[in-house]
């Protein structure tokens, strides 16, 4: 007893449902999946996470980048640093790059695409985390990180269709460049090791 909905990573504490913003039942969706999927991952994550400083909100990773992936399907490619743009201008008509990647997977992989996209992405995420040491106050950093490694991805599967999400998952993160941290917070330092796998 005692414990709040705080403990999984919502930033409302007694209210959890008002995390869940735009994105609803499909940010739900996506918790449950990937708490049943990667359930070892999901405590380790839940018990670091009681030390805010040191780590990062599960559920609140979950719904970002469940926002995310939305906002990358619904791109039309006029912002986002160029690399959307560029693979719109490629075949002109089509709104989402993404979409479009999605629609061309193996049928193996077409079933969950968006279920292993963010599961990816959460792997993506404690890469970024892990390597450049990461507290609470960067977290918007390491959000913009695996923004830039959907984006990567988009760009490499555009040149080179591969069918699958793979290289998604298995994407290096040390090509990503993170923007400065806020003001007041400390550099992001790069801590030198092996990847992290989202499977504890």
């Amino acid at each position: 007893g005692g414990g709040t909905w705080a403990d999984l990573g919502f930033q409302q504490a007694y209210c959890p449902q008002a995390d869940f913003r735009g994105t609803g039942m499909l940010s739900l969706h996506c918790l449950l999946y990937y708490a049943k999927h990667h359930r070892g991952m999901v405590a380790s994550l839940v018990d670091a996470g009681r030390e805010r400083t040191l780590s990062y909100p599960f559920a609140a990773a979950c719904i970002n980048i469940v926002n995310m992936l939305v906002q990358l399907l619904l791109d039309s490619g006029a912002e986002g640093g160029g690399v959307v743009a560029s693979a719109k201008t490629e075949v002109e008509g089509l709104r989402s790059p993404l979409f479009v990647i999605l629609t061309r997977l193996k049928a193996e992989e077409a079933e969950h695409a968006v279920e292993t996209l963010v599961c990816s992405a959460l792997a993506l995420l404690e890469q970024l985390w892990v390597r450049h040491s990461a507290t609470y106050m960067l977290f918007n950093c390491i959000l913009d990180g695996v923004r830039d490694c959907f984006r990567l991805f988009i760009t490499d599967q555009w040149r080179a269709p591969t069918g699958s999400l793979l290289p998604l998952r298995d994407l290096d993160v040390a090509r990503i460049t993170l923007p400065d941290p806020p003001a007041g917070a400390p550099k992001l330092p790069v801590v030198p090791g092996p990847k992290v796998s989202d499977e504890a």
